[in-house]
C-alpha cells in the first residue's frame, strides 16, 4: 500500500483530527489520510508530536527512523 518517506530536515509531522501534516519552512508540504498510510520512514532530523505518534500507534503504522 501506501510508505510515506519523509527526507524534509527539519520538518515536523502533527495531527490534524485523524490526517498527518508534514510542515515545513512555514508551510504545509503534505496532509495524508492515517487510514491510506502504511508505514512512514524518516530520514534525518524531522520531528514528530506525540499527538502524531499516538495516531501512528493507534493505526499500527510502521515508522522506521533512519539516519
Amino acid at each position: 500500500m501506501a510508505y510515506l518517506y519523509l527526507t524534509h530536515q527539519g520538518a515536523v509531522v502533527r495531527r490534524r483530527g485523524d490526517a498527518l501534516v508534514v510542515e515545513a519552512d512555514d508551510r504545509t508540504l503534505a496532509e495524508l489520510v492515517s487510514h491510506r498510510l502504511d508505514g512512514l520512514c524518516i530520514f534525518g532530523r524531522v520531528r514528530l508530536t506525540i499527538p502524531a505518534v499516538e495516531l501512528l500507534l493507534s493505526r499500527g503504522i510502521e515508522t522506521a527512523f533512519l539516519t
